[in-house]
């Protein structure tokens, strides 16, 4: 039993990277410290196509929501200042031009503050990224006392 629980162990800590393992000095940065999703590039899509930011970080819902709230405010206040624009009366209807200068600058508002959120919206991708992958790692080191060993076990993350 004993040998069967001792091959286990093994196993599972010879798939993980031991904490007393260190990175060759030409090797690239370590898994540990690599970025998962980067805030540069989900700042340059959240400019370029809102919510596009917040997709490519994970966040599906909130970047669809972003590019829908975008879209409906500047289409739809173009459309209700067109509206307003084609009035029988000279003068236009003034409310219908008001309310798709307002919606306009609501959609504007909206795609804004998506690129502003895109680069956190990658810091919390990151945080979850590294808060799951290292809740579990192996640990082997020498075994303090006269006798000579080794511990072997797993380290689990609070």
């Amino acid at each position: 039993m004993r040998t069967i629980a001792f091959t286990a162990l093994l196993v599972l800590t010879c798939g993980t990277t031991l904490q007393a393992q260190t990175a060759a000095p030409d090797s690239p940065v370590p898994d540990t410290q690599r970025v998962y999703r980067r805030p540069a590039a989900a700042q340059f899509l959240g400019t370029v196509v809102p919510g596009a930011g917040h997709i490519y970080s994970g966040e599906y819902v909130k970047g669809i929501r972003y590019y829908y709230g975008t879209v409906s405010g500047i289409g739809g206040g173009a459309l209700l200042y067109a509206v307003g624009g084609m009035s029988p009366r000279k003068s236009g209807d003034w409310f219908l031009k008001g309310a798709g200068v307002a919606m306009v600058g609501f959609g504007i508002g909206v795609w804004v503050t998506s690129w502003l959120d895109a680069p956190r919206a990658a810091a919390r991708a990151n945080a979850k990224h590294a808060a799951s992958s290292s809740a579990l790692s192996g640990v082997l080191r020498p075994a303090g006392g006269p006798e000579p060993g080794i511990n072997a076990g797993l380290s689990v993350a609070w």
